[in-house]
């Protein structure tokens, strides 16, 4: 009878030591995945903003009363109430006051101009010192310095004066006063003819 208490109690005693060691076992397991997701969550985090992985176009988002300057991450650029300091052919830079920003705006045959007081324009129409918005694509820049910007949209927002045209001499008022000049012209020559006609008369009868 002994040995049969004996025996039962290592049985238990058996079985309780593989219960524990699943226990641990399990423990252990379900701690390393946990260990796993939290590396691959902080993996995808890093993979966010300012990582190095964004475009040259670190964002900007800035609203003042007469300016408004927003440029993306996928290099997208829109301004308003910048200032022409420069133009070519080719294009205009235009500056803004705060913050201090230059952009060099390239624009071709595909830029579409809207110049105020004139309608659809050309670059012929940009003027330094008007004030534009305009937007497209940023090719290069950095927060602080300058931006040079493929151009898709230029809007001119300073009306300039029509400059009067001199007053044009027509065919018609040519025409006339040359008609004017010629009836003067054969008018003194009756008028000479006549005289010389009193002058002769005046010596043959002896006047």
């Amino acid at each position: 009878m002994t040995k049969i208490k004996q025996l039962h109690s290592r049985n238990v005693a058996l079985i309780a030591g593989t219960l524990l060691v699943l226990v641990i076992g399990f423990a252990a397991i379900t701690s390393a995945d946990e260990r796993g997701e939290r590396g691959e969550r902080k993996e995808r985090d890093n993979r966010g903003p300012g990582n190095g992985m964004l475009s040259i176009a670190a964002k900007l988002n800035i609203f003042a009363p007469d300016l408004k300057v927003r440029i993306d991450n996928e290099n997208d650029v829109r301004v308003q109430g910048a200032t022409v300091v420069a133009t070519s052919t080719s294009g205009f830079t235009a500056t803004t006051i705060s913050p201090p920003l230059t952009f060099i705006v390239q624009t071709d045959a595909t830029t579409r101009f809207n110049i105020k007081g004139v309608g659809n324009g050309t670059i012929a129409n940009v003027a330094i010192g008007d004030t534009v918005n305009f937007r497209g694509v940023a090719l290069s820049g950095t927060t602080t310095s300058t931006w040079t910007v493929k151009a898709t949209h230029v809007e001119g927002k300073t009306r300039h004066q029509k400059l009067l045209k001199p007053f044009a001499t027509t065919t018609m008022h040519v025409k006339a006063t040359t008609t004017a000049q010629m009836q003067i012209d054969a008018l003194t020559r009756v008028i000479e003819r006549l005289q010389a006609m009193i002058d002769q008369m005046k010596i043959r009868f002896g006047l």
